[in-house]
């Protein structure tokens, strides 16, 4: 069942998903390989319909039009690379903050009977097996794990069943509460931080369009030496695209090899 709901998963994440579960430098090979191949192909084209001397005099309107795309890529970038950074750094956050209040109510929940204390223990165990096993690879695509969802409200019917027998099981339990709005507002905050939206989707279009602009734009530039202007479109866009492919790892915090560890999910569960 689980091998099913993660396979489906995974069919439903498309190229991206694909991607980010290649090696790392499997990605940057394809991402920049890609763009220095296009430049290439870009200026060959080029000098092959047009003279170098038509090109070298097209030098200084072409110029000043490649500095407005310069000056509006530049923009986006850095906005797409601090978000990406802070993405993924509250990604790992918000797994250690939840984490760490089902811990913390764990040793809340020991102080009440066994008999009520252990299928609480039992039912978190069952929970994080399953956001280990199906969330993660459902927040790869940007979803979360219906199954987990489930095991999520049986914990805390587990929990809410406790009754306490003294004053200090009454305080236990108040202090449980809160740990426990901890844990449901930092998962709350792990999948929210993780959902696809039409805006990034749109952003997503609007970078690669740029990138794409930029890199065939070199083209209409002339040199006096071919050489040196496929040396120019080249390095132009290894420095495009390897900031593409930082903001593509990191914008993607649960897939590939940069994934966030699952770690602090896999202590809870108990044999």
């Amino acid at each position: 069942m689980e091998l099913e709901i993660i396979e489906q998963i995974r069919q439903a994440g498309g190229w991206s998903l694909w991607l980010i579960h290649r090696p790392t430098w499997q990605i940057a090979v394809i991402l920049i390989g890609s763009g220095v191949l296009l430049s290439v192909a870009a200026v060959l084209l080029a000098n092959h319909y047009f003279t170098r001397e038509e090109l070298i005099a097209n030098n200084e309107v072409a110029a000043f039009k490649f500095m407005f795309v310069a000056e509006l890529f530049a923009g986006l970038l850095a906005f797409l690379l601090v978000g990406a950074g802070s993405r993924y750094a509250n990604a790992q956050a918000f797994v250690q903050d939840e984490a760490a209040a089902w811990r913390a109510l764990v040793q809340v929940v020991r102080e009440f009977p066994e008999t009520l204390a252990d299928p609480f223990e039992e039912a978190l165990s069952r929970y994080a097996e399953s956001v280990v096993r199906t969330e993660w690879p459902a927040m790869e695509s940007g979803d979360e794990s219906l199954l987990s969802r489930q095991l999520f409200a049986e914990l805390l019917d587990r929990y809410f069943s406790l009754h306490p027998t003294s004053d200090h099981q009454q305080a236990l339990l108040m202090l449980g509460n809160q740990f426990v709005g901890l844990a449901n507002q930092a998962r709350t905050n792990r999948l929210n931080n993780n959902l696809n939206d039409a805006v990034a989707a749109l952003t997503w279009f609007t970078l690669s369009t740029l990138v794409l602009f930029s890199i065939a734009f070199n083209a209409f530039f002339g040199s006096p030496h071919l050489g040196g202007q496929l040396l120019m479109g080249a390095v132009l866009s290894l420095g495009l695209l390897s900031n593409v492919l930082l903001i593509f790892l990191l914008g993607n915090p649960f897939g590939g090899f940069t994934a966030v560890s699952p770690g602090p999910f896999l202590d809870l569960i108990t044999s």
